[in-house]
Formats: structure tokens, C-alpha cells, sequence
């Protein structure tokens, strides 16, 4: 399904810069039993295999909480997100929400709830001309793609080879195995499994560097600091990226600041004044960004 339309946000709230727009579709399902919507698979020794006999290596935070959860419902009824849209003001006047959503893998009855949620209450907004559409599937779809793929993302090129004198040429074989490519594609990787012996961690590392050649680090977050703000310590993230960098990955450090209260330290939240905050800010800003550089 696709859904198109229109937002605009007609009041602001007190102390708040922006407002986030959700759509989602809450399905109400005909069974209760434990279903689990997808499977997560990864690639081992050339295999596509589920990620549960593959490799796991979950992210554990400053607070000790296990990150990493299984998507399962058993419950008869789930929302699911179609688009999000941050960074609405009413200086924006109409902006436009748009994304898609395939139909979870379950039976559901004929009763779906469309949401518009995300704003802050007392928030006023009007909608316009929004569509929710079936999305037709395309049976040609894998050969539309291998077709753009070798438009897209493929070259000619010539090999030559020199044989001994005498040589029979069709007494050769030329196999030629592709070792590295240009093309951007990357992952967010877990940078617990690059300075820790957690299970399975040489085997996540291997896999990373094996089939990627750009990667995120998220342990540059203000909240996984393992120091204090007078003397912050992000050791965790500089040790993945050079891990990364020396198997010729190219990294992308995430994130300088993020005004989400999760990602925003305890010590942060706790201080009164403007002008504090935005001295700490600077200065972690500077030091982030140094830290990062390069």
C-alpha cells in the first residue's frame, strides 16, 4: 500500500522547535498465535541463512540494556509505520507526506485503522488530500531490475593473455572472481563486536568486512560517551572505525548531536541553565567533531 497527502501544523507548543508527523496502519488480526512477521537472514560462506544460525552480536549500552529484539507479535492487533516526516514547523505551511508498506504476512480482518500520530498534544493540524492506495505487484519486477542493474551499475572491459609458445588456447580455463567493487554499500555496524570477546564477534567482523565497503559507527552518540562531560571517553567508537579504516572500509561517524530525548544524556537533561547548555553543547560539538575528523 502507498499513502500520499498533505500536513499543516496551525499552532506551536511552548519550548518545542519542531513537530514529527507518523503515519502508520494498525491490522487487526483474525489469530493470536505466535507469528513472526519477518526473518532477518544473512550471508555466511556465500549461503543466504537465517539470522539466528548466522551471526549475532548485539549492542549492549552504557546502561547494560540488551538492544537487540526479536520482532514477534502475539497479540490480534499491531500498527505498522508507513512514513515519517520530522522537522514540521508552521513556517512550512503544506508539506507533504508520502511512503509504502507491505501487508504483514498474517491473515487480518477487514477492519484497518489509518493513524496520524507523532504530534505534541495541542498541536493542531489539518490534513489534505490524502490517498491510501493499493500498490499492484509486478510480476517483472527481478528481470526489470537485472536490466537496470546492467545499465546502472555495470562496464565492458577487455582482459588479454599472453600463452607460452604452442599453447592450445582452448587447453585454458579463465575463472575471475570479484574481490572489491565501488559501489557504496554499507551497513550500521555493532561496535561492541570490534573491542570486546563477545560470542560470535570474529564472526560478525568477518562478515562486515566482507561484504561491505562503507559503514556507520553509532557509538559516537552523545549517550554512549563511557566518560563523564568533563572528560568524555567515545574509545568504543574510535576503535571500531579504525578496525574499519584498516580493512579499507570507509566510515561514516553517527552522530554529532540528536534532539531525541533517548540519545541525549542524563547529565545534559539535568542542567538549568541556557547558558550552561549551550557552553556543554559547543564543547561537545568541537570535541566530536575532532575527534571524528578525517
Amino acid at each position: 500500500y502507498a499513502i500520499t497527502g498533505f500536513v499543516k501544523i496551525l499552532n506551536k507548543k511552548p519550548g518545542v522547535l519542531w513537530q514529527r508527523v507518523k503515519v502508520s496502519l494498525k491490522f487487526n488480526f483474525t489469530d493470536s498465535h505466535n507469528k513472526t512477521d519477518y526473518v532477518l537472514m544473512a550471508l555466511v560462506d556465500d549461503e543466504v541463512v537465517p539470522e539466528d544460525e548466522a551471526v549475532s552480536c548485539a549492542r549492549t549500552d552504557h546502561a547494560g540494556k540488551d538492544k537487540a529484539k526479536e520482532k514477534q507479535d502475539t497479540s490480534t492487533e499491531m500498527s505498522y509505520d508507513m512514513t515519517y516526516r520530522g522537522f514540521v514547523t508552521t513556517e512550512d505551511d503544506w508539506v507533504s507526506i508520502a511512503g509504502n508498506l507491505n501487508a504483514p504476512m498474517r491473515e487480518f480482518t477487514d477492519e484497518v485503522v489509518l493513524r496520524i500520530n507523532g504530534l505534541d498534544p495541542g498541536v493542531d493540524f489539518l490534513l489534505d488530500d490524502v490517498k491510501l492506495v493499493e500498490v499492484p505487484e509486478d510480476p517483472q519486477w527481478l528481470d526489470k531490475a537485472l536490466v537496470q542493474t546492467d545499465a546502472n551499475r555495470k562496464t565492458d572491459f577487455t582482459l588479454k593473455f599472453t600463452l607460452p609458445e604452442g599453447a592450445v588456447e582452448t587447453d585454458y580455463d579463465v575463472q575471475i572472481k570479484l574481490k572489491s567493487h565501488q559501489f557504496a554499500f554499507g551497513a550500521k555496524v555493532e561496535d561492541d563486536c570490534f573491542h570486546t570477546n563477545k560470542p560470535n564477534a570474529d564472526k560478525y567482523k568477518e562478515f562486515v568486512f566482507k561484504l561491505f565497503n562503507w559503514a556507520a559507527v553509532g557509538a559516537y552518540k552523545w549517550k554512549f560517551n563511557q566518560g563523564t562531560l568533563e572528560e568524555p571517553d567515545f574509545n568504543n567508537a574510535i576503535d571500531a572505525t579504525d578496525d574499519l579504516l584498516a580493512h579499507g572500509i570507509k566510515v561514516r561517524a553517527h552522530s554529532i548531536l540528536w534532539d531525541v530525548e533517548d540519545n541525549v544524556p542524563d547529565e545534559v537533561k539535568h542542567i538549568e541553565t541556557k547558558t550552561e547548555l549551550r557552553q556543554v553543547v559547543n564543547k561537545h560539538v568541537k570535541y566530536i567533531t575532532e575527534l571524528a575528523k578525517g
